[in-house]
C-alpha cells in the first residue's frame, strides 16, 4: 500500500471520527489516533484539539546507541536515538524519556539472543541424527526437533524442523526489564547423509527480543527486525560409488519479540516491524502498549493473537 493511499484511508477514518482534513494534514482532532501522517510522512499527535507535530527534542544532546548493542540501556531522563543497530550480545532492552528509531534495529538470528539452532547430524555409514534446536532463554520449549539421519550406506537425512515462539502470555504488558525477555526458538539440525562426508545443515537461530520503553513517547522511523535465521544447507559431496545419501538442511529459527511501551507510540511512513521465522519456522510476537499515532505499522510474520495492542 502506498503512502498516499494510507493517508487517504486515514482521512476517511478521521473524518468519520470528527476530524478535519486539509491538504495532506488533519487540522483538528478529538482524541489520539485521528491525526494520521503529515505531508512529510511523519506522525502527528492530537494535542488540545489540534493535530500537531510532536514536541521537538534535543537530538544533539541525545544518547546514541552503539552500532553493536545488546543487554540493558537505562536512560530514564534522556532522549535515546537509534540510527542503525545490530543486536549482537543479547536481547536488546532500552528505557528512556523519549526513544527515536531513525534507522534499522536488526536482531535476527544472532544465536546469542534467540535460541541457538541445533547442529546437523554427522556423517557415517549411517548418517547421524540432527540435534534439537535450543529454546530461547527462559523458555522451556521452542526449539525445533532435529532431523533423523540417513540409512546405512546411502540414505538421505531428513531436514530439521523450524523453531517456534512460545506464546504463554500473548498480550503480556509489563515485562520485567531486569530480565532479558524471550526470543525465538532455534531450528533443528538436519540429519546427516548415509555416507561418509555428508553433514546435515545447522538449524537457524531464533530472532531476538527487542524491547523499548519510554516515559513520554517512542517514534519509529525505520525497521525493527527480530526475524529468525534460515537453516544452513547441508554439505554437498558425492558418495563413494555414486550412491545418493545427502545430508539434510537445518530448520529455520522462529521469529522473536518486538515490545513497545509508551504513552504514545508514533509510527512514521517508513515504520516496519519484522518477526518472520526463517524458512518453515513460525513468526514471533509484536506487543504495542500505548496510543498509536500516525499509522499502524507494516507487520511481517505476526497476525491474530501474535499482534497485541492495548
Amino acid at each position: 500500500m502506498t503512502a498516499r493511499i494510507r493517508r487517504l484511508l486515514g482521512a476517511v477514518l478521521a473524518l468519520a471520527a470528527g476530524g478535519c482534513f486539509s491538504g495532506d494534514d488533519f487540522s483538528t482532532c478529538i482524541e489520539a489516533g485521528q491525526c494520521g501522517l503529515g505531508a512529510d510522512g511523519k506522525a502527528r499527535i492530537c494535542q488540545d484539539g489540534a493535530c500537531v507535530a510532536p514536541p521537538a527534542v534535543d537530538e544533539a544532546g541525545a544518547f546514541d546507541l552503539p552500532p553493536a548493542a545488546g543487554a540493558l540501556y537505562s536512560h530514564p531522563d534522556e532522549v535515546v536515538v537509534i540510527d542503525a543497530v545490530d543486536v549482537t550480545e543479547s536481547n536488546l532492552r532500552v528505557e528512556a524519556d523519549v526513544i527515536i528509531v531513525r534507522g534499522p534495529i536488526r536482531g535476527g538470528g544472532s544465536g546469542l539472543a534467540g535460541g541457538v539452532g541445533g547442529l546437523g547430524g554427522g556423517p557415517g555409514d549411517a548418517g547421524g541424527d540432527g540435534e534439537r534446536g535450543q529454546p530461547a532463554r527462559d523458555a522451556v520449549i521452542g526449539g525445533g526437533p532435529g532431523g533423523s539421519g540417513g540409512g546405512a550406506g546411502a540414505g538421505s537425512g531428513a531436514p530439521g524442523e523450524g523453531g517456534t515462539y512460545v506464546l504463554d502470555e500473548p498480550c503480556r504488558i509489563d515485562f520485567d526489564f531486569a530480565q532479558p525477555g524471550s526470543g525465538g526458538g532455534g531450528g533443528g539440525g538436519g540429519g546427516g547423509g548415509g555416507c561418509r562426508g555428508l553433514n546435515g545443515g545447522r538449524g537457524g537461530d531464533g530472532g531476538a527480543a527487542i524491547m523499548l520503553k519510554a516515559r513520554r513517547w517512542i517514534e519509529i522511523d525505520g525497521a525493527i527486525v527480530a526475524a529468525g535465521a534460515p537453516g544452513a544447507l547441508a554439505e554437498d559431496m558425492t558418495c563413494e560409488g555414486g550412491e545418493s545419501g545427502a545430508g539434510a538442511m537445518g530448520g529455520g529459527g522462529s521469529g522473536g519479540l518486538i515490545y513497545l511501551h509508551a504513552p504514545r507510540v508514533l509510527f512514521n511512513d517508513g515504520a516496519v516491524l519484522d518477526v518472520r521465522g526463517g524458512d518453515d519456522a513460525g513468526g514471533g510476537l509484536v506487543t504495542i502498549f500505548g496510543e498509536i499515532e500516525g499509522r499502524f505499522p507494516d507487520v511481517l510474520g505476526a497476525s491474530g493473537d501474535r499482534i497485541c495492542h492495548r
